[in-house]
């Protein structure tokens, strides 16, 4: 879970990103097990990430090259948006 940065209902729009642009504490869209997921990233080698919601106990599964969707550019609630890089938590 990303909460509170993001809640159930919010709008997302990420932007296609090189891997090698990806940084540690960037908030990536990927796929896994055909689902979607926004989590941020923890760390990084030259294969794969480490992401973990913001709100979880555990790390996710390696996210590689292949599966990464995008950078999470702004979220949108309530018709107001807002961008991530400034909620850290």
């Amino acid at each position: 879970s990303m909460f509170p940065l993001l809640k159930n209902g919010d709008i997302v729009y990420f932007q296609k990103i090189h891997f090698k642009n990806i940084n540690i504490n960037d908030i990536i869209i990927f796929k896994q097990n055909n689902r979607y997921i926004t989590h941020r990233v923890i760390y990084k080698t030259d294969i794969y990430l480490i992401t973990k919601g913001d709100n979880n106990l555990k790390v996710d599964l390696k996210v590689y090259k292949k599966d990464i969707v995008g950078k999470l550019e702004k979220v949108e609630r309530d018709n107001i948006e807002f961008h991530p890089e400034l909620f850290y938590q």
